[in-house]
Formats: structure tokens, C-alpha cells, sequence
């Protein structure tokens, strides 16, 4: 017994000691233990752990519908619809400061066709772009969407400086690159603000047109986050400066304008007319919106692919009794008229002295007009014709790149008036600015052998339409032309000159183009001189006394009337 006890406890040892068993002992314990979990985690617990899912709701969105095509009487097109891609940024997306810097600068590098309409200059001292009989009102109304302190009140520095600020802009950034970041970071903010009550920002364009290099930049890059492409159709106007005043141009609805047209179905982002067919036919054109839904999640983001309630319907055609090769032709005759009465008043001797004029008094004119690039000649660099203008001005004034333009026009018509500035001199600065093409460099030298050849390179210019007499302003430097048909009365042209391109106006609103056009030029480019100026009938009303001495027998097919 005593030895069966002893062969027991040998073995329970050996059992005991094996190092396999309690291996196995103690996986199976652990496994035991995580199955326990893993059970009570998966079906014992489950409940507790659903999630609820992340909130979303459906917002319905206007689509804009096609927009009715202007066309002349013999089916020319004067105001289309083109389809391209444009770069749109959602306002619900974080972006930085750098990213809206980077992106300003890449449209830069790639030409491209964005959106610059921030409303205050881009050099000190800060002043407001707004033009135009309500710009005290657009002015206010801009400051009060910004959130500016006493908007009545606020002046252009106080209000870049709020805004640089608000904006959480570098300091350390010149005044250059925080304009570039407000002027995207402005629209966002504000189309924030549209929507303060149930926050769906909705996107909008900042590029036109976009090439395939940034477009795949905005598709690659992860700073551009808040962007993406999307196809949309562009207004233009294949006629441009012959129908601009007619034709007109579209731009994003004012608040006056969406106050009188809500009931209609328009929104804050809607396109309104401006001007023109545009406006006056605005609800012809515009069509009916269609309307889409779609779930967005809590920071009003698309979560879903939009599904039509209903589709847009295109706006109407409008056909005009305008003929636009005899519009062409009636403007270029009227500005070649105007052009030679131009050069007649630079060149002849025999006419009275009253109507003679100098090149000197021609470029005071000139200049008085806003019409040299001042920022191109400021850039010049010493192989450009233009370097010698940008000397003169930083001699007298070398802190004249942060000055407002009034200053350096200033400037320069002093000089001229002095005649420190010769003729040949503001034709090198055209020259360098592009205003007037010179290939092979031979006006150039022609004007630095000899400068009294001045006249001549001027004349040569006026004849090629690379000055025009829009930009003298020398009377007579504008004029309309109107041309009926006698059988029907219908409007076969109706030219205004000078005019100005619609195509600057639509899509990218170029403000400084505006801004000249509108409040600079002397000679008003925006007035439609056939139907707004006041001007004697001439001999065009004695058709009228004719018919009546007709009618009333005072006059008729006598033969003592026959020589008439």
C-alpha cells in the first residue's frame, strides 16, 4: 500500500511539474475568460453600445434654369450660355488663412478667371470701390454683413483693420497677401451668416473657366479640402462693346432687388439682370428653377446624391430687330469719324486756333481720364520702355507704390504741364504697358533718336485704334449712331460711343474695370447715348414738318414745288 501510495504521489509530481498541462490550463483559462467578454461585450451588452446615427435632415435647394438666349434678326447670337468648369468652395469646410492665400496665388499663376471683388483698394489709403448713385448704401449694407462696428460711420482703414483682425490674419503679412485672404474669406463669412438659423451654407464660385492644371491641383492637394470642380454655364457676350449697352449684363442679386422679386421665387443666390435686356427682361429670360433634395449631416455638408422634386425649365429666346454686322460697322465708322477729327485737330495748321491741339494737351487729357497703367509702369523694370516713367515719379515721390492713383496721376499731368514729361516719354510708358504694341523695339528707338516724331507715333497709334478718342477726350469724343428702317421702323442699330466690354462685368466682376468705367472716365462709357442723352433732332425732325405741311396742303405735287 505504502508503495502504491508512493508510485500516486511520484506521478501527481511528475503530472504536477509538466510544463505542457499548465501551459494548457492557463490557455484555457484565458480563452474562457475572453469568450466570457467578447460574449457579454457582443449579446449580453450589445444594446448599450448602438450608436445613434450622426444627425441629418433634408434641405431642398433651387437650381437655376437655363437662361433664355439673346439673339439679332437674322439669328446672330448676342448672349449666350457656355458650359465650364468652375472652382467652388464650400463655406462648411474648414479652410486656413494659408490654404486661401495659396489659392489666390495659384489663380494668379495659372491667369485664370476669379473672383476679386472685395470692396476696398488694394493700396493705402484704403478707400471703398462702391460706384454709382446708391454706393453709400452699398457701402453700408457691405459693413453691416460683415459685422463692421457702427457700419454708418466706419471708414475704409477702420474697416480692413476690423477685418484683419476678425479674420485672425498674420500680422507679419503685407497688406497685399491679407487682401488676397479677405477676399475669399469674406464671401465665406457672409454666406455663413445667410444661413445662421440652420447653418447649409451653400457653395459658391471663386474661379471661371478653370484650366486642367488647377483644376487637378484643386483635386489633389489636402489644404484645398473646402474646394472642388463642378460644371456650370458662363453668361457671355460673343458681340462684347457693339451691344454692351443694349445687351446689358448679369450679376448676383442685390437685397433691393430680391426684396421686390421673393414672391417670384428668387433667392440671395440668384442672378439678376443689370442693365440692358438683361434686366428689362429679366423674367423672360430667367425661366422656372427646378429644385433638388438631399440629406446633409450637421455642418450642412451632402451626404446623399440630390434627388429631382422637379427639373428647370429654359428661360425664353429673344429675338431683337438689331442687325449686328451693320452694329459693327455703324460703331467702327463713328469711331473712325471721331478718330480723324482727332487727328485733324493735332495736325493741321489751317484750322482755328480754338480747335488745335498739342500732344501735350492731348496726354494731360489722357491722363485726366485714368488711362495709363500705372501699376505696370510701377513694376517696370530698367528693359522696359516704361522704367524711365517709373523713375520720375519715385524721384518725386518714392513712396509712390503705397500712394492712391490721384496722386501719381497728379504727378505725371504736372509733368507733362511743365514739360518735364515730353510726349515721346508717355508714349515709351504706353509702350511699356502694352498699350501700344512695338514688337521689334523700332518705335521705341525711333522715339529715343528722335522725340519730335512724337505726333507722328501718335497718329500712327490713333489710326490702329490703339488710342482711341475715348481715351483723349478731346471734343468731339463721343457720339450714337441710330439706324431705322424706313418700311417698318424697326431698329436695325443703335451705336453708343464710347462703350464698354459686358463680357468684364458678368461671371468674374472685374471691380477695378467698374470702378474706371463708371466713376473715373470722363467720358462716361455707360450711358447709353441713343436713348438717354439729350440731344437736338437735327434735320432728322423735318421729316416731320414735311409730312405735316404735306397732310395740311400747305406743300404738295404742284409744279412750283417740284424742284424741291
Amino acid at each position: 500500500m505504502k508503495e502504491l501510495l508512493r508510485d500516486f504521489g511520484r506521478y501527481a509530481l511528475k503530472v504536477v511539474s509538466n510544463r505542457i498541462l499548465w501551459l494548457a490550463v492557463v490557455s484555457a483559462v484565458l480563452f474562457y475568460i475572453l469568450f466570457a467578454r467578447v460574449f457579454e461585450l457582443q449579446v449580453t451588452l450589445a444594446d448599450t453600445f448602438i450608436a445613434p446615427p450622426p444627425p441629418t435632415r433634408f434641405v431642398t435647394r433651387p437650381v437655376p434654369a437655363q437662361r433664355g438666349t439673346i439673339y439679332d434678326r437674322h439669328g446672330r447670337p448676342l448672349a449666350v450660355n457656355v458650359p465650364v468648369f468652375v472652382a467652388m468652395l464650400d463655406p462648411s469646410v474648414v479652410i486656413s488663412n494659408e490654404a486661401l492665400l495659396e489659392l489666390y496665388l495659384l489663380f494668379e499663376q495659372n491667369d485664370e478667371r476669379f473672383v476679386d471683388d472685395f470692396p476696398i483698394s488694394r493700396e493705402e489709403p484704403f478707400e471703398f470701390l462702391f460706384t454709382g448713385s446708391n454706393a453709400e448704401w452699398q457701402e453700408y449694407r457691405w459693413k453691416h454683413d460683415m459685422a463692421v462696428p457702427e457700419p454708418r460711420y466706419a471708414t475704409a482703414e477702420e474697416t480692413w483693420e476690423f477685418l484683419r483682425d476678425q479674420f485672425n490674419i498674420d500680422p507679419e503679412l503685407s497688406n497685399e497677401d491679407a487682401r488676397r485672404i479677405m477676399n475669399f474669406r469674406a464671401p465665406i463669412f457672409y454666406q455663413r451668416l445667410l444661413d445662421w438659423g440652420n447653418y447649409t451654407p451653400t457653395p459658391f464660385v471663386v474661379a471661371y473657366d478653370i484650366s486642367p492644371q488647377t483644376k487637378a491641383a484643386i483635386e489633389e492637394r489636402a489644404e484645398f479640402d473646402a474646394l472642388f470642380v463642378d460644371v456650370e454655364t458662363l453668361r457671355e457676350y460673343p458681340a462684347g462693346r457693339y451691344v454692351s449697352h443694349m445687351i446689358g449684363y448679369l450679376r448676383p442679386i442685390t437685397a433691393e432687388q430680391l426684396a421686390r422679386n421673393e414672391h417670384r421665387g428668387y433667392t440671395a443666390f440668384d442672378l439678376f439682370g443689370r442693365a440692358g435686356l438683361e434686366l428689362s427682361m429679366e423674367h423672360h429670360l430667367r425661366g422656372t428653377p427646378g429644385f433638388q433634395t438631399f440629406q446633409v449631416n450637421s455642418a450642412g455638408r451632402r451626404v446623399s446624391e440630390p434627388v429631382w422634386d422637379s427639373e428647370p425649365e429654359p428661360g425664353n429666346r429673344v429675338f431683337l430687330t438689331i442687325d449686328l454686322e451693320l452694329q459693327q460697322a455703324a460703331f467702327h465708322i463713328l469711331e473712325e469719324a471721331l478718330s480723324e477729327v482727332l487727328i485733324r485737330r493735332l495736325t493741321l495748321t489751317n484750322i482755328a486756333a480754338r480747335y488745335r491741339i498739342t500732344p501735350e494737351e492731348a496726354f494731360v487729357s489722357f491722363m485726366r481720364g485714368h488711362n495709363l497703367n500705372l501699376r505696370a509702369v510701377l513694376e517696370a523694370e530698367p528693359d522696359n520702355a516704361a522704367f524711365g516713367m517709373r523713375q520720375y515719379i519715385l524721384a518725386r515721390y518714392p513712396d509712390a507704390t503705397a500712394h492712391g492713383e490721384n496722386q501719381i496721376q497728379n504727378i505725371i499731368v504736372d509733368g507733362i504741364i511743365g514739360r518735364f514729361i515730353t510726349p515721346a516719354d508717355m508714349l515709351l510708358a504706353l509702350i511699356g504697358t502694352g498699350q501700344i504694341y512695338d514688337g521689334d523695339g523700332e518705335i521705341e528707338d525711333q522715339l529715343r533718336s528722335n522725340p519730335d516724331t512724337a505726333r507722328d507715333v501718335m497718329v500712327s497709334a490713333i489710326n490702329a485704334r490703339e488710342l482711341t478718342p475715348q481715351m483723349f477726350n478731346m471734343d468731339p469724343s463721343t457720339g450714337s449712331v441710330v439706324v431705322t428702317c424706313v418700311w417698318t421702323g424697326d431698329v436695325l442699330a443703335a451705336v453708343s460711343y464710347p462703350s464698354f466690354d459686358n463680357n468684364r462685368l458678368a461671371n468674374d466682376f472685374d471691380a477695378e474695370y467698374f470702378r474706371h468705367i463708371n466713376a473715373l472716365c470722363p467720358t462716361h462709357p455707360m450711358t447709353n447715348r441713343p436713348f438717354m442723352e439729350t440731344r437736338p433732332p437735327g434735320s432728322t425732325f423735318k421729316m416731320f414738318t414735311g409730312v405735316a405741311a404735306i397732310e395740311e396742303g400747305v406743300i404738295g405735287n404742284r409744279p412750283e414745288y417740284a424742284h424741291l
